[in-house]
């Protein structure tokens, strides 16, 4: 509780608030920018969400036309325009320096906190860090931080907020613990809607059938590993791989 309270103090003396997801933004990341953007905002901070990739993935570019009046999306070019002597950057969904959507961007931060759930490594960013293997997304670590400082949301943002939950979870099929369904419970009790996450969650049927094809190859060895050759030259997307591991 000590670091969360440290957080919300950094962030009721900061100049203003950036957030940045990881590179090629899935639907954890960017409810979890949405979350941070929240909070700045319930202590009259001005966020600016920091969104350098070119493509996303259908269930983002849906969520980013839904928002994109609502919400200060930058790129990071644009930093050094906006940033004050007292700014804060606030990591979610990713610890490491390598996979944030632009890492030149750290330098122009003297507060930097990260919120994640994957493991640290020599990549780690260093900066207020909590990181928590246990939880099962970044969203439900952010609707933690929601709950604690009493944050309204709108029945959109709860929306966003859960799809995140859920896609990390697989229809909290994995991963989960009573924290995760406690916080899945917070976000219902502000009108998210489930109907709405799995319109979020659609994906692309050509995504869909080039993963299958890869799955198809599987091959298990001893009853334990399971092995599978995707088409040489062939180039894959970070959250397809991920989806074809599990």
């Amino acid at each position: 509780m000590e670091i969360e309270k440290r957080i919300k103090k950094i962030i009721k003396k900061s100049d203003n608030i950036f957030v940045s997801g990881h590179k090629n933004l899935d639907l954890d990341a960017i409810g979890a920018c949405i979350g941070i953007n929240s909070i700045a905002k319930h202590f009259n901070k001005k966020c600016y969400i920091i969104i350098d990739d070119i493509e996303h993935e259908l269930g983002v570019s849906k969520i980013l036309d839904e928002i994109k009046r609502e919400v200060n999306i930058i790129k990071s070019s644009e930093i050094s325009n906006l940033c004050q002597n007292n700014s804060t950057l606030i990591i979610v969904d990713t610890n490491k320096t390598n996979l944030i959507q632009n890492d030149k961007i750290l330098h122009y931060f003297n507060n930097i906190i990260v919120i994640d759930h994957h493991q640290e490594t020599e990549q780690t960013i260093n900066g207020i860090n909590i990181i928590d293997e246990s939880k099962s997304s970044a969203c439900e670590m952010i609707t933690s931080l929601i709950r604690l400082y009493k944050v309204d949301l709108s029945e959109k943002y709860a929306t966003i907020i859960l799809s995140g939950i859920v896609l990390d979870t697989h229809n909290f099929s994995k991963k989960t613990s009573s924290n995760t369904f406690y916080e899945a419970y917070y976000l219902t009790a502000y009108g998210a809607n489930p109907k709405k996450v799995q319109y979020y969650l659609k994906e692309e049927l050509n995504d869909y059938i080039i993963r299958n094809k890869v799955v198809m190859n599987v091959r298990v060895i001893n009853d334990k590993y399971a092995v599978a050759v995707a088409n040489e030259g062939e180039k894959y997307k970070r959250e397809d791989l991920a989806k074809v591991a599990d």
